[in-house]
C-alpha cells in the first residue's frame, strides 16, 4: 500500500493510469539495489483566480547515474490545482520500482499550449472567464536532488506554489504557469496552525477584498527571519490563506501543511493581492508584513503543531 493512502486524503488517484517506467527502470522489488518510489502533488493557494486546471500526461525522474525514467499516463488526467490544498494530495506515482540512489530532478508533463484547445486553463472568476494556460515546452522541471533508499518505500510530495508560478504577462495572451516547487519527504513532516489578531486584518493599509482574499501567512525557514515579498530572492518557502473560522467565534486562522521538522518564521500580510513577482522583480512595489512569530515543527510523521498568535 502506498505511503499516501496510509496518511493522506487524496484528491484523486492516478495509480491505475500509470504505465510501467521505461528507459532505466529497476528489476525485482526484492533486490537490494532497488526501492519503491511514490510521488504526490499538492498546491499552495493563490488569491487572484478561482481555478487553475492542468491536464497532466506523465512524469519523468532522472537518476544521477543513468538515463531518465518516463512514467506515461494511459490517458491525460485533468486536475484543478487549487483543489489540492489543506492537506489534499494527488497521487502521481504509487510504489513504482526504481533503482536506488540519488536522483537529479523530477519533471511533470502536461498538455498546456496556447492553441485554442482548453485542455489546461484558468477560471478567472467564480462563474466564468476561461483563459488558456501555458506551460512552456509542455513540461515543468523541479531541479533538486532526492534519494531513493534500497529496499524501502520512498514517498515524496511536490508542493506547486501557484502563488509564485502563475503569471499573466503584460501584452501577452493567456496565463503562464512556471515551476515553483518544493519537495517534501513524506517519512517525516508536520503542519503549523495558528491565529492572526483581528486588528491586523482590519488595518487601514489592508488591500484584501471583502472575502478576505489577500490575507495570508508567509512561511520562512529559520527563526527571526526578516520577511520578504515574492521577488525571486529570500522568498517564503510556502504560504497559507487566513480565513474566518466560525467554529472559533470568528477568529482568523490559518494552517500550513507539509513542513519539514525545524524552526520557522510566520509573517502575516493583508496585502497579498498586491504581491506580483513580475512587478516585484523590477523593484516596483513591496508589500507590508504587519506581524510575525517564530514557531517549531516537531520531529515525527504527520505531527500537528500550534503556533503563537500573530499580533
Amino acid at each position: 500500500m502506498s505511503h499516501f493512502s496510509l496518511n493522506l486524503t487524496a484528491a484523486a488517484t492516478l495509480a491505475a493510469l500509470l504505465l510501467a517506467g521505461c528507459g532505466g527502470g529497476g528489476s525485482s522489488s526484492n533486490a537490494p539495489s532497488t526501492g519503491t518510489l511514490s510521488l504526490g502533488l499538492t498546491d499552495a493557494p493563490v488569491d487572484q483566480v478561482f481555478e487553475v486546471n492542468v491536464q497532466l500526461t506523465g512524469v519523468t525522474v532522472k537518476p544521477s547515474g543513468g538515463p531518465a525514467i518516463d512514467f506515461d499516463f494511459l490517458a491525460p488526467v485533468d486536475v484543478n490545482l487549487l483543489s489540492l490544498q489543506d492537506g489534499s494530495v494527488l497521487s502521481l506515482l504509487d510504489g513504482e520500482t526504481v533503482e536506488a540512489g540519488s536522483y537529479n530532478w523530477i519533471e511533470l508533463h502536461a498538455n498546456a499550449e496556447l492553441d485554442g484547445v482548453f485542455d489546461s486553463y484558468v477560471m478567472e472568476t467564480e462563474t466564468g472567464g476561461m483563459v488558456e494556460l501555458r506551460i512552456p515546452s509542455g513540461s515543468t522541471r523541479f531541479v533538486s536532488g532526492f534519494v531513493v533508499t534500497a529496499g524501502q518505500g520512498n514517498a515524496f510530495t511536490l508542493d506547486w506554489d501557484v502563488r509564485k508560478g502563475l503569471k499573466a504577462p503584460t501584452g501577452q495572451d493567456g496565463w503562464f504557469l512556471r515551476p515553483a516547487f518544493r519537495i517534501i519527504d513524506m517519512t517525516e513532516y508536520g503542519s503549523l496552525s495558528g491565529q492572526v489578531a483581528d486588528a491586523l486584518t482590519m488595518d487601514a493599509s489592508c488591500t484584501s477584498d471583502a472575502e478576505g482574499n489577500g490575507n495570508a501567512v508567509y512561511v520562512f525557514a529559520g527563526s527571526d527571519v526578516v520577511p520578504d515579498d515574492l521577488d525571486g530572492t529570500d522568498d517564503a518557502i510556502t504560504s497559507a490563506p487566513v480565513r474566518v473560522d466560525n467554529n472559533l467565534a470568528g477568529a482568523y486562522t490559518y494552517t500550513v501543511p507539509f513542513l519539514d521538522p525545524g524552526a520557522y518564521t510566520l509573517a502575516f500580510t493583508c496585502q497579498g493581492l498586491d504581491d506580483d513577482p513580475e512587478t516585484d522583480e523590477a523593484g516596483a512595489d513591496e508589500i507590508v508584513f504587519s506581524g510575525q512569530v517564530n514557531a517549531e515543527v516537531a520531529a515525527g510523521q504527520d505531527t500537528d503543531n500550534d503556533a503563537p498568535t500573530i499580533e
